[in-house]
């Protein structure tokens, strides 16, 4: 599902460059924001919006399910684990 290539220190997640997509999606919204150079092709950035939502959305699943088998390791109210839960369940 994941990887971390320490040669270009880029992760691949659910078999996306993360780097790469990262990289797309800010040259676009430079491009949204005024920058002055060829708009990017719309169906790469609807492409790579599909991408990073589906990334997030499995992010999220992943972070849930660890925490919750990691809860045992959670010492009480000011736990940073505590906190990342909540955080992930919109509490």
């Amino acid at each position: 599902m994941t990887s971390f290539d320490e040669n270009t220190g880029s992760t691949t997640w659910l078999g996306v460059r993360v780097d790469q997509l990262a990289a797309r999606l800010r040259r676009y919204n430079e491009w949204r924001r005024g920058a002055e150079f060829e708009h990017p092709e719309p169906a790469q950035i609807g492409a790579d919006i599909d991408e990073a939502v589906a990334l997030l959305e499995s992010m999220a699943g992943a972070i849930v399910a660890t925490l919750e088998n990691n809860l045992h390791l959670a010492d009480g109210d000011d736990c940073t684990l505590i906190d990342l839960v909540r955080v992930v369940r919109g509490a």
